[in-house]
């Protein structure tokens, strides 16, 4: 039901933000409160736990991706096109961001509507 779906993303958040208060420097946390942000439609708080977990680890392809995956989703193309550059740079085999990418160029050689 939706009450219970919304009480386990609450419980869940708080799991994460008492994760961050004994580590504030997991950034698998920070991405994981990102995704779960953006799927309750918390938009700019997600960007900021995606931009921390990018702050402390530059070279995770997977934060990258996540990241592109929310800027992506507000239909800021070049900047999602960076950061999955940036991870096809630094996992040349990662899919998601090769599906990422190939979704970016469909979207950038569209007509405009």
């Amino acid at each position: 039901s939706r009450k219970s779906n919304a009480e386990a993303g609450a419980r869940s958040e708080q799991f994460f933000l008492k994760a961050l208060a004994v580590n504030p420097k997991d950034g698998s946390v920070w991405t994981s409160l990102g995704l779960l942000l953006m799927h309750r439609g918390r938009g700019a708080e997600a960007e900021v736990c995606f931009r921390k977990a990018l702050a402390l680890d530059p070279n995770n392809g997977f934060y990258h991706d996540m990241m592109a995956k929310y800027l992506l989703s507000l239909g800021r193309l070049p900047e999602a096109r960076a950061h999955v550059e940036t991870a096809l740079w630094l996992y040349p085999r990662d899919g998601v961001a090769q599906n990422l990418l190939n979704k970016i160029k469909r979207l950038q050689s569209a007509p405009p509507a």
